[in-house]
């Protein structure tokens, strides 16, 4: 199966006997997918059956498009790590099963993803799941928090969620675990994520606050106040706010 981007779509390719190397030639179809052929190296053989390549071409995908050839294992290391949003899908699902893509102590995480996480030290990690339901933070919105649990002797509590600074589409879930945890998690494991609930639906009606604010000041000052314009929100609990431009004379 080759997965395309973001919005990209899988597409079987079947079960072909390629040799030691498998590439993959793309072509743009002016559409805004990409068609692709599969041709094998070595002692491999040309093979067909892929019809119709990502949709929407996917943030790999719409790059390879300029190459002539694209190394398959290059293409699936490249998209597989996204983390796919469940969050998009089902704003009200609160638990959820994954399976642990990696797992990284802080310290040895790049210098742009450290910066994420500023709080981090030696005690804390970032796990990456094949799917996630906790929403990064973004928009002005904190992250989601909960924990990740394997079994009933390893509880990795989540306190920052932000997509990664490096790896296109994949969200790293910052925290640490419970002392009373026997063991960490490993890449392959199966963890059951849970948010905190109340904390999720407490962002999201400031966020929701923020917009309707924004909104109704936009309706009755925007023609009455020259240069007029909603600057910025945030959506913190502590500091939920919406900055605008303009000045109004004092009466």
């Amino acid at each position: 199966v080759l997965r395309g981007g973001r919005r990209g779509r899988e597409v079987d390719c079947g079960a072909l006997d390629f040799g030691t190397k498998l590439w993959v030639e793309l072509a743009e179809t002016g559409d805004g997918g990409v068609d692709f052929g599969l041709r094998g190296g070595g002692d491999g053989y040309e093979g067909s059956g892929c019809q119709r390549g990502f949709g929407d071409a996917g943030a790999y995908a719409g790059r390879a498009a300029d190459d002539e050839d694209v190394c398959v294992e290059e293409l699936l290391g490249s998209t597989a790590a996204q983390t796919y949003l469940a969050f998009h899908h089902n704003a009200k699902l609160y638990k959820l099963s994954a399976v642990v893509s990696a797992m990284r102590p802080f310290s040895a995480l790049e210098e742009a993803n450290k910066l994420l996480f500023k709080q981090g030290t030696d005690d804390d990690f970032a796990v990456v799941a094949e799917k996630t339901i906790f929403h990064p933070q973004g928009g002005g919105q904190p992250s989601d928090e909960g924990v990740m649990t394997k079994g009933d002797d390893s509880v990795f509590r989540v306190s920052t969620v932000r997509m990664d600074a490096i790896n296109d589409g994949q969200v790293l879930q910052f925290g640490r675990f419970d002392s009373s945890s026997a063991n960490k998690f490993q890449g392959g494991d199966t963890v059951e994520q849970s948010i905190d609930v109340d904390k999720r639906l407490l962002y999201s009606r400031l966020h929701t606050a923020g917009h309707a604010l924004g909104a109704a000041v936009r309706h009755f000052l925007e023609k009455e106040i020259p240069g007029f314009d909603e600057l910025k929100a945030s959506h913190f609990p502590d500091s939920a706010s919406c900055e605008f431009q303009g000045s109004i004379e004092g009466k």
